[in-house]
């Protein structure tokens, strides 16, 4: 683990014979959290003993050579203070208990390879012994398709995931792509450590999208592909995109597509582009969009640029590119490429791991912990060919969120652009209200997460002040550096679609809702600042579920605060079409062979209803837990109109898996049919549909 020199403390003039003879000083500015033994090194041997005290704290071991002693410390601010006054000491430092650590290293045989320099290069195996990355991570990878059956992909991580080139649910990599798409999902996501292949950086959970295809002699896609994968990957719940493609002019659909996945909590990871050497020569889309992804540059196992590697403004980090060893197009096949497309993968994998670490971390979060991490190559600082730097996943996985600042330092500690907020008791004023109070919740009764006012299950709007509120020690803060916040908890009556908004407050506010039971341990489910670019009030729509609480924290942009919060929540409305609309009211098939046959008129989307194919529309939903394994078939043979079929595992609208999809049978037959492998007592969710939203005379069956 590297460990920050926080503040260096340079010798006054008075002490220049002494500092001629010894180093400088060096005493941290802030106190460390988590653990209260500290290091203290003198200019000269003070003679002290264990069991004696130094500057009121107890001694617990003495080093007359090295001229240092350990203190047991209770009371870090005023040991900090009594430190400093003292000219003899000349350096304070925590005595870190995990400085010194043996790093893992998998037993893959392929790791040894040399074109496996990557997750060594930036420093994986030190970050593997904070974490190799979870499951709970969902990654989406947009390229040509993946080898599914591949020996190092084996395990349960690989989803079902889409093949928009071909419109099915087998996103089948291809040899005409080079197994493009096997290779960048090894290098993110192979599996560690089981005595096969490669390691690869995190240990997520993977979803293929194939986006691109063998079109002779390229591997290519439509503008329409790639916006459909991009609009998959967020509404199959995925955290982080690796996007290994680009090129091709400005494109409004691909760029709409971006935006979408980003405002639904994807974290863009994209190749900067092949077009090197050049200048200002990042491809498309990414250019467009480059606030709002991180952009990969490729460096050799030498850390110089990749000969390949595009250029330009938008470069953020970059990441070992040049002759990558990972997998290929068969079970035990193993390849090596180079291109920017393999830097990418190596940063989402990095992403992952910081996921799996800080799972409400946003965007802007991952973005800057890379950048402020990253080991600076080329000229000092930012450049146009290495971005902030080479990515260095020890130091990015190294601590989590920074320390509150110390009593009055004027420092940005948490890199929200503001001057913080004292944290030390003894602090009683601040213009900085964002940052953490540690004095308790002395502002509005909600204040607090363990104060926070319940609503009514069947909705309500409050109306309060938050003059005064403060964040809690801990309190998250997904999106727009939200503070002085206020808490609320609402548990449905009903499931189906609800509105949180703060519409009518005379400030600009932020909006969170969470599920869990204590403030460091909820999940952040969603987060928004403003409703629109002059609509400064926050609002989220989202599925909800009958019985489950949600935690909701309202507050302001930046800490601000207000005479008037209007707190809203709308609660589901009752489904008013035909029977099973909603998904929360979907029709349970008890038996097969089953036939069901209704109109669809009045049938509409639910807010959040995923739409995998056909632009489906006007659904009805129905669940089915076969009592065997086996092969089913779902169609609407005999149907009326143009329909679409989608089937699911899952239990929540807004976090189902996608089994199988359809929209024509044939060219000529526009009734639906899919044909998908069932486990025995797994829960399945069917929605039927029209294409385009199209109703009317439907006939379902289930065999």
């Amino acid at each position: 683990m590297e460990r920050s020199i926080l503040w260096t403390l340079v010798c006054s003039l008075a002490l220049a014979p002494l500092a001629a003879a010894f180093p400088e000083i060096g005493i941290p500015d802030t106190p460390i959290d988590g653990n209260d033994h500290y290091i203290v090194g003198f200019h000269k041997d003070p003679f002290l003993k264990p069991g004696q005290t130094y500057n009121g704290e107890r001694i617990l071991a003495v080093d007359h050579e090295l001229i240092y002693i350990i203190v047991e410390v209770r009371n870090f601010p005023l040991f900090d203070a009594r430190a400093r006054s003292d000219d003899n000491v000349r350096y304070l430092q925590l005595d870190d208990p995990m400085y010194g650590h043996l790093n893992f290293v998998p037993n893959d045989p392929g790791y040894s390879n040399a074109g496996h320099y990557g997750t060594k290069k930036v420093g994986g195996e030190a970050a593997w012994d904070r974490t190799r990355g979870s499951t709970s991570i969902k990654v989406a990878m947009i390229d040509s398709g993946v080898y599914a059956a591949h020996e190092d992909l084996a395990g349960g991580r690989l989803l079902a995931g889409w093949d928009f080139v071909n419109n099915d649910a087998t996103p089948n990599d291809e040899s005409g792509c080079s197994y493009h798409g096997s290779h960048t999902t090894g290098t993110a996501g192979a599996t560690i450590n089981n005595a096969k292949g490669i390691a690869g950086m995190s240990q997520h959970t993977i979803l293929p999208i194939k986006g691109l295809g063998y079109s002779a002699p390229y591997c290519t896609a439509s503008d329409s592909q790639l916006a459909n994968s991009l609009r998959f990957a967020r509404d199959q719940g995925a955290h982080i995109s690796s996007n290994s493609w680009g090129g091709g002019p400005v494109s409004t659909v691909i760029n709409d597509a971006i935006q979408y996945a980003h405002d639904g909590g994807v974290i863009h990871v994209a190749a900067a582009g092949n077009s090197g050497p050049c200048t200002n020569c990042v491809g498309e889309p990414w250019k467009s969009k480059a606030s709002i992804s991180i952009i990969v540059a490729s460096t050799t196992s030498t850390d110089t640029q990749s000969s390949f590697s595009s250029e330009g403004n938008e470069i953020d980090v970059s990441a070992p590119g040049s002759s990558i060893y990972s997998l290929g197009g068969g079970v035990s096949t193993y390849q090596t490429l180079s291109g920017t497309s393999m830097a990418t993968p190596l940063v989402a994998g990095t992403v992952g791991l910081l996921k799996a670490l800080n799972p409400t971390w946003t965007f802007s979060d991952v973005d800057n912990r890379l950048k402020t991490t990253a080991v600076d190559l080329g000229p000092a600082g930012w450049d146009t060919d290495f971005g902030f730097g080479r990515i260095n996943a020890d130091a990015a996985t190294a601590g989590g969120t920074p320390p509150p600042a110390a009593c009055g330092d004027g420092l940005d500690n948490d890199g929200d652009g503001l001057t913080d907020y004292p944290a030390d008791p003894g602090c009683t004023s601040s213009a900085d209200t964002d940052e953490f109070n540690s004095t308790g919740c002395t502002g509005p009764a909600n204040n607090c997460f363990s104060t926070a006012t319940a609503m009514a299950a069947g909705g309500q709007t409050i109306t309060q002040s938050t003059t005064g509120a403060t964040l809690e020690t801990g309190e998250p803060r997904p999106c727009a550096s939200i503070g002085g916040t206020v808490w609320f908890t609402w548990t449905p009556s009903a499931s189906g679609t609800a509105t949180f908004e703060t519409a009518g407050s005379n400030f600009d506010t932020a909006l969170a809702v969470y599920t869990g039971s204590t403030l460091t341990g909820l999940t952040n489910l969603n987060c928004n600042d403003d409703i629109s670019g002059s609509d400064l009030d926050s609002r989220i729509v989202r599925t909800v579920t009958a019985g489950t609480t949600y935690r909701i924290q309202a507050g302001g942009y930046n800490g601000a605060t207000g005479s008037t919060l209007v707190m809203r929540v709308i609660a589901p409305a009752a489904c008013t079409g035909p029977t099973g609309n909603c998904f929360s009211t979907a029709v349970a098939i008890t038996a097969v062979p089953y036939t069901n046959s209704k109109s669809t008129t009045g049938a509409t989307l639910e807010t959040g209803e995923p739409r995998p194919c056909g632009s489906i529309g006007g659904t009805v939903w129905y669940t089915y837990t076969p009592s065997s394994s086996g092969t089913k078939i779902t169609d609407t043979v005999g149907s009326a109109y143009d329909t679409v079929l989608a089937v699911y595992t899952g239990s929540t609208l807004t976090g189902l898996t996608l089994v199988g999809c359809n929209d024509d049978i044939s060219g000529a037959d526009l009734d639906s049919r899919v044909t998908w492998t069932a486990t025995a007592g797994v829960t399945y969710r069917i929605q039927a549909g029209g294409y385009n939203g199209a109703t009317g005379s439907l006939v379902f069956h289930e065999s």
